[in-house]
């Protein structure tokens, strides 16, 4: 493959070779390493697997309860038109809506207390 024109070439700051050692990806071989999945960190340091998925869950429930954030905090303007019969229950300038009970799984109890 040709190189991409300029400005979206390699650049004249480092080679490539410099550039993959400092990012921790080789191109040639697809490779990502630890240091670049992590960001650097050492991976003791940073949550499970499991505690991210159950995180990502509870984040996503939540923001299936609160229709405004479908339309953006504070944009009843674009909440009005997406989702009309929610509207009525606007109270300044947000949504309403009363949380629906779960009960937590034992990863969400594991998860709360890190």
């Amino acid at each position: 493959h040709a190189p991409p024109p300029e400005p979206f070439g390699l650049g004249r700051a480092r080679s490539l070779l410099e550039y993959e050692r400092f990012t921790g990806v080789d191109f040639r071989r697809q490779v990502v390493h630890d240091r670049a999945k992590n960001g650097g960190v050492d991976p003791t340091l940073l949550p499970p697997q499991w505690a991210e998925e159950e995180r990502d869950k509870m984040m996503k429930e939540q923001q299936l309860q609160d229709v405004a954030s479908w339309a953006g905090k504070g944009n009843t303007e674009a909440l009005r038109r997406q989702f009309p019969a929610a509207s009525s229950g606007m109270a300044g300038g947000a949504v309403v809506v009363p949380p629906t009970p779960q009960r937590a799984s034992p990863e969400t109890a594991r998860a709360r207390e890190l």
